[in-house]
């Protein structure tokens, strides 16, 4: 039989190689950017799984004097931090003649928030809220980086064959992000697409968090 002849046999073969071959060429040109195959390790990473529903925000009466309008302000800057409202997150603000600056606990895990006005009306003082900590849970880490996942796929859920791992963190902690706009918190994610892992590091953008390609 001449070499450029196939017997039926052949063919699946030959088709078979072809893709794979086809595949590694790919691969080689994704390898800048993500690794081929699922290079996830498990010992050091917990499973992302569908997460649970936000808890709704519970409705607030209006706050009327400026002490109160301080600790909602806060309130609301540490529920984006832990993923919502919570029943033991505290908030403490010193009465309007100290320092503007008020301390959140959750947990058993502190962070101080400072004030400066923004703006103000007969009714409602606004503020600027600044810190250099910030909570940080495991749960809104994964929920996070899953509504981020789902985003980029223009809103469609992973395969059952994907795989979303973070770095393991503890339940709750506290990160310093000092002043910088965008901090780096030397955490990563992982998406395995069923043919190539991605990496994403995680980093905080004021109380959210953000999930880039770039260290």
């Amino acid at each position: 039989m001449a070499d450029n002849q196939l017997s039926v046999h052949d063919r699946p073969i030959r088709t078979l190689l072809g893709r794979r071959f086809a595949a590694a060429l790919a691969c080689l040109a994704l390898v800048a950017t993500a690794a081929c195959g699922s290079r996830i390790d498990t010992s050091t990473t917990d499973q992302v799984t569908t997460p649970a529903p936000v808890p709704p925000t519970s409705e607030t009466p209006t706050p009327k004097g400026t002490l109160e309008q301080m600790t909602l302000a806060v309130r609301e800057e540490a529920e984006r931090m832990i993923g919502g409202p919570h029943a033991e997150l505290e908030v403490t603000c010193p009465d309007i003649r100290g320092d503007k600056t008020c301390d959140a606990v959750f947990r058993g895990h502190r962070v101080r928030f400072d004030l400066e006005i923004k703006g103000a009306t007969s009714t409602r003082v606004t503020y600027d809220i600044t810190t250099e900590q910030r909570f940080l849970t495991k749960e809104n880490l994964h929920r996070s980086f899953y509504k981020s996942v789902v985003d980029n796929a223009n809103g469609k859920a992973p395969d059952p064959d994907e795989q979303l791992r973070c770095d393991m963190v503890p339940d709750v902690s506290v990160k310093t992000i000092g002043k910088e706009k965008l901090a780096s918190l030397g955490l990563r994610c992982f998406h395995y697409d069923g043919t190539f892992t991605k990496e994403r590091h995680v980093k905080s953008s004021g109380a959210h968090l953000v999930f880039s390609s770039e260290p």
